[in-house]
């Protein structure tokens, strides 16, 4: 009798012990989860502010007069790009 109890308190902990680090494991892995989402928007971030960048650099040219072919050449927009600002 004594020996199946002990055999039974080590299956219950041995099942707690498992979901214990099951949750560790889940814990870990949306930790992980978040990391890679904040990178993906940060490097969305600065894509898009480079972009907003370019766009204000070529508005400027334009407004100065410069020819779409120098302000492509130095932002490396499309014609079609430049005609629309």
């Amino acid at each position: 009798m004594r020996a199946e109890n002990a055999v039974r308190k080590i299956n219950r902990d041995y099942i707690q012990y498992a979901r214990d680090v099951a949750e560790m494991k889940n814990n870990i892995d949306r930790q992980l989860d978040m990391e890679r989402a904040e990178r993906v928007g940060l490097a969305k971030g600065r894509q898009e502010g480079h972009a907003e960048k370019t766009l204000e650099i070529a508005r400027k040219m334009k407004e100065m007069g410069d020819s779409v072919e120098k302000i492509q050449t130095i932002t490396g927009l499309t014609a079609e790009t430049i005609e629309q600002l």
